[in-house]
């Protein structure tokens, strides 16, 4: 062992060892995806490391990572492997776009819009249907119109 390492030390560097090891897993398995491979399952949550990476590496976001490497003849070995996670690393392929967030009058808009799709489709299914829609197609929806007291959209006509 070239550390030395003994003990509660010796522990702590094997679950670090296995941390990484995941984190090549998940490195390798989005590299594969991004070139156009077998989309197998990413093992994101074989270790808190990968799970707290998750949405940077497989996400919403642009990440950048840096590899180090050490000049000595001993460390040859690990430095190959770093130069080949950083190469598999390179590979991923994320898209990062921008959040939008909508105004409570543009949400309303959306739903109105929605609500007029839902009626035209209704009725163009009620006329090619030769008359009125089976009862409790629609359940919940023509629940939910009426409201909880059995008013017209929702009005309260009891107070």
């Amino acid at each position: 062992d070239k550390t030395g390492a003994t003990g509660e030390t010796l522990k702590q560097g094997t679950l670090i060892n296995l941390s990484l090891t995941t984190l090549s897993q998940v490195i390798s398995g989005l590299s594969k995806a991004a070139g156009g491979a077998d989309k197998s399952v990413i093992p994101f949550r074989n270790s808190k490391l990968t799970r707290l990476l998750q949405t940077s590496l497989g996400g919403n976001s642009k990440s950048a990572l840096s590899v180090h490497l050490s000049p000595h003849r001993d460390n040859l070995d690990e430095s190959i492997s770093t130069l080949e996670f950083g190469k598999r690393a390179k590979m991923i392929k994320t898209i990062a776009s921008a959040l939008v967030q909508k105004t409570v009058e543009q949400l309303e808009a959306e739903l109105e819009a929605l609500q007029k799709e839902f009626d035209a489709l209704k009725q163009l299914f009620e006329k090619r249907s030769g008359g009125k829609l089976p009862e409790g197609l629609f359940g919940s929806l023509e629940e939910e119109e009426k409201g909880d007291d059995g008013g017209e959209n929702g009005t309260d006509n009891g107070v």
